[in-house]
């Protein structure tokens, strides 16, 4: 007995024609029937969730492989596990936390987007940081200079401190103080020179004393 079915590849795998249930039977290649089965006019399979594609089933996989919208793709970025509907997928690439990225301040760390900014932003010698009293971003490296040298709030001693004006104030302030307080500022100087100067006279005549006796 001759087994003349026509079967599909999934069913020549059983131990018997799923037909005639003809234990002993050889199968072969119709190619007539494989073409006509991949001109069948079929609809994409994710039609119900919005691709409109038709076409052959022979192109159907190339389709699904290269075009629809809807199949899941999988990132870009090797080390990120992520999918998407191929539709989406380029807004997931843009926002991938393995995208490549190089830190834009210091333009030296280069590595993925997460990395930079979780390990190296709260590192970065020139990342922006805000002053702790003024709260102008400066860069991390320069934020003891600006707090020392620059920032509005630091307070600083009048810069008549040495003739003996106690005032402390913020750095906005001190002109300010200079500039109301000057004749006392001026009268604290020339107290502080006369007093130097009494000083001086007092050394100068130790000195000359110590020289008359040297002479003797």
């Amino acid at each position: 007995h001759t087994c003349t079915h026509t079967c599909t590849h999934t069913c020549t795998h059983t131990c018997t024609c799923t037909i005639c249930k003809e234990a002993q039977f050889t199968t072969f290649h119709n190619k007539g029937h494989e073409r006509s089965l991949k001109e069948l006019a079929v609809h994409c399979e994710h039609k119900e969730v919005g691709c409109s594609w038709s076409g052959e089933l022979g192109k159907l996989d190339d389709h699904l492989a290269k075009v629809c919208p809807y199949v899941e793709v999988k990132c870009r970025y090797a080390r990120c596990h992520g999918v998407a509907i191929r539709k989406d997928i380029s807004l997931h690439d843009a926002s991938c936390g393995f995208r490549p990225f190089r830190c834009h301040w210091c333009q030296l760390y280069d590595s993925w987007y997460d990395d930079v900014i979780k390990t190296h932003w709260p590192l970065c010698p020139q990342y922006p940081v805000p002053c702790e009293q003024c709260l102008v971003k400066v860069e991390r490296q320069r934020l003891p200079h600006h707090v020392e040298e620059d920032c509005p709030l630091t307070m600083v001693d009048c810069e008549f401190s040495y003739a003996g004006c106690k005032a402390r104030l913020p750095r906005k302030d001190l002109q300010g103080h200079i500039n109301t307080e000057l004749l006392v500022h001026l009268t604290m100087v020339n107290k502080k020179l006369a007093n130097e100067n009494v000083i001086l006279s007092r050394r100068l005549s130790d000195l000359e004393v110590k020289m008359a006796d040297q002479k003797r």
